[in-house]
């Protein structure tokens, strides 16, 4: 697994990912609950499909699965966990997802 760059400090998780699988190997990893809600059929572009599963895979990683059940995005596109104590921040790119994720306050 490309992990390039972890850490860890609190309540702080910062994590990078280099990009080097296929969708389908995100498919397989991914919450189910995950999947339906990103709506992976209205994504024409391959990358940018990519680029969304690779982030969301991520964040599992440093959240576990059963917060991505309740894994959700406001209407303007910021991420969160529904009824969590939570801050997270996704960023992706052709090759590469980061996610940071903090406990409690900022």
């Amino acid at each position: 697994m490309p992990l390039i760059k972890s850490y860890e400090r609190e309540q702080l998780k910062i994590a990078v990912w280099k990009t080097e699988e296929d969708a389908e190997f995100f498919r397989s990893a991914l919450n189910s609950d995950v999947l339906k809600n990103m709506r992976l059929e209205n994504f024409t572009n391959k990358a940018k499909k990519l680029e969304q599963l690779s982030s969301r895979y991520l964040l599992q990683i440093l959240v576990g699965e059963a917060h991505m059940k309740r894994f959700r995005k406001t209407e303007s596109g910021m991420p969160y966990i529904e009824k969590g104590p939570m801050n997270i921040s996704l960023s992706h790119n052709k090759n590469h997802s980061a996610v940071m994720v903090c406990e409690g306050q900022l």
